[in-house]
């Protein structure tokens, strides 16, 4: 063989499958990054989605219960909207199963007064400032102090001086049994509010759900998906030495509803020692994440944990709340 014809030659076999075995590793190496990455990035899409949810959750009850019972600092509001029996605020605690908050609270900057005596037989609302209202909007009209009444107008009318808030009916006749008599002076307190209850309903998938005429006919609405768990612990100044204290299992523990074992608070949410409530969401993803249980529901409140793992991410936020229309709130 000449030394041109050696120049000119290939690779032998055994080179050749060598090559194509380096090949292959490589090309598995990259396949296997690309693998773990794109794992990666859907296991932080789907903890993001959970964090986003819990959030959500949570901001949404947080305004709601800042602003709750407006201009009526004893929560003693009627509902002239769902019916229900509701006053401003209400707890309905459960240890098995996630709680339920019915609330009334200021949804808006609307804030105006009336314009003349308004009473259980009147069918409109004549107020100084209208123009932040519609039709199907909720006020409660309140002597902000004692008491107030919630109502859903239907029309809304600019007299050139103030405005006529038309009423489905008198109040008399829109629930039954029909409302105790009311009287309000001109110059009277009404404010754009709203009525909702909050809970936890599985249709799939866990989703809190907010519904927002109460006992009335409304379906309810979904706030978040992957919600699971709503606790509501109540806090309560019992010694009326300005704090709540911490909630120990034994000893001196003024929080309700945080424990397996608590009673019911001993007062009504309008007393004055009310101050706040203490808001847990747990969220989960809303889809399997992995095929081996790896994640448990956690304690919340005077809800025990899960029993048994299951292959979902979970995400627990929980916050403190002053309800800051209650006398003696916030601390």
């Amino acid at each position: 063989m000449t030394e041109r014809e050696q120049t000119q030659s290939g690779m032998t076999l055994i080179e050749l499958m060598i090559a194509m075995v380096i090949l292959g590793i490589v090309i598995a190496a990259a396949f296997n990054v690309a693998y773990t990455i794109m794992n990666g990035y859907r296991d932080h899409r789907r903890a993001m989605a959970v964090e986003r949810s819990a959030r959500g959750a949570m901001t949404v009850l947080a305004d709601a219960i800042r602003n709750a019972s407006p201009g009526v600092e004893n929560a003693s509001i009627t509902d002239l909207v769902g019916c229900s029996t509701l006053q401003g605020i209400n707890v309905v605690n459960s240890t098995t199963a996630p709680d339920t908050l019915q609330i009334v609270y200021a949804s808006g900057a609307v804030i105006t007064s009336t314009r003349a005596v308004f009473n259980e037989s009147s069918t409109e609302l004549t107020v100084l400032d209208g123009s932040g209202l519609k039709a199907g909007d909720e006020v409660l009209v309140t002597d902000f102090d004692s008491r107030g009444h919630l109502l859903k107008i239907t029309d809304v009318t600019d007299n050139g001086g103030d405005y006529t808030l038309a009423l489905a009916s008198a109040p008399s006749s829109m629930c039954s049994p029909a409302p105790a008599a009311f009287s309000y002076a001109v110059l009277s307190t009404v404010i754009k509010a709203q009525i909702a209850e909050f809970s936890v309903v599985d249709v799939g998938v866990p989703v809190l759900m907010m519904d927002r005429d109460g006992d009335g006919p409304d379906e309810p609405e979904a706030v978040a998906e992957g919600i699971e768990d709503l606790q509501i612990s109540i806090g309560i100044d019992q010694n009326g030495d300005g704090e709540v204290s911490a909630d120990a299992p034994n000893g001196d523990d003024e929080w309700y509803y945080n424990h397996e074992d608590d009673t019911a608070p001993p007062q009504s949410i309008g007393a004055k020692p009310y101050r706040a409530l203490r808001v847990t969401v747990v969220a989960r993803s809303v889809d399997e994440t992995s095929s081996q249980p790896t994640s448990i529901r956690p304690k919340a409140e005077d809800h025990a944990a899960a029993t048994a793992p299951d292959v979902y991410k979970r995400r627990a936020l929980s916050t403190r709340v002053e309800i800051r229309n209650l006398q003696g709130s916030p601390l």
